[in-house]
């Protein structure tokens, strides 16, 4: 198979050489996060926001119609935003930084970087350091590869589409859920997300193959497709 028609292989294999280019960096920010010394610059009991988010990132899997086959697995992702933002805007810890943005952040308590820029939403300001840009930077490639992979999906109105992103991975949709899992796990990697983060891709993973063999039996067509293109990526 062309690498040119790997786009997701190209484009997770760029993520992972990020990662490794900076990799001291990256693990003193797990451990900056996991160790829980982030407490001393944390958002707290914003309560409302944490809920907003979690009704935002719960709404992906309103994208993932193609089968019903995999609700257990979905309950689990739930699980794991409603924890994430619990913790992350209700509890002690977050990496986002209040009120003052970067001088609020003193060398000595920052992770690797510091804080790169501020952002103000009705009244709580978002510091985003180096790791927690990144992060973003994957989560936001993974919704719109959900979005624009249902979207094509649903305006081919084909039973078996295999064009847009499906021309490069049978299942694109899964291949944008890992990557919001992963990019969370990146900009915010707590004893939550480095928890969760494999159970989820294992999961998802089980997933996508149990939805394969049920399509297989109603469209022999998708053995052929299945054979040219890749399961992920």
């Amino acid at each position: 198979m062309e690498i040119r028609n790997r786009l997701f292989l190209l484009l997770t294999g760029f993520f992972l050489l990020f990662i490794l280019l900076n990799l001291q960096s990256f693990l003193d920010n797990v451990w900056f996060y996991a160790s829980g010394s982030a407490i001393a610059i944390a958002i707290k009991g914003q309560w409302w926001f944490a809920a907003l988010n979690i009704v935002i990132f719960l709404s992906l899997l309103l994208f993932l119609n193609r089968k019903k086959a995999n609700w257990k697995t979905h309950g689990l992702f739930s699980a794991f935003i409603i924890s994430l933002f619990a913790e992350m805007y209700g509890a002690a810890l977050a990496i986002y930084f209040l009120a003052g943005g970067p001088a609020s952040v003193s060398r000595d308590t920052a992770p690797a970087h510091g804080v790169l820029f501020s952002l103000n939403f009705f009244g709580i300001t978002l510091g985003f350091d180096f790791w927690m840009t990144f992060g973003a930077i994957v989560i936001t490639t993974g919704i719109a590869i959900i979005a624009i992979g249902w979207y094509q999906l649903w305006k081919s109105g084909k039973a078996l589409f295999t064009e847009g992103f499906y021309r490069y991975s049978r299942h694109p949709q899964y291949v944008g859920f890992l990557y919001t899992i992963w990019g969370w796990m990146i900009a915010w990697p707590t004893v939550t997300t480095l928890i969760f983060t494999p159970i989820l891709t294992i999961a998802y993973l089980h997933a996508a193959k149990k939805e394969e063999h049920l399509i297989l039996k109603e469209n022999k067509e998708y053995e052929f497709y299945s054979k040219k293109t890749p399961f992920l990526i």
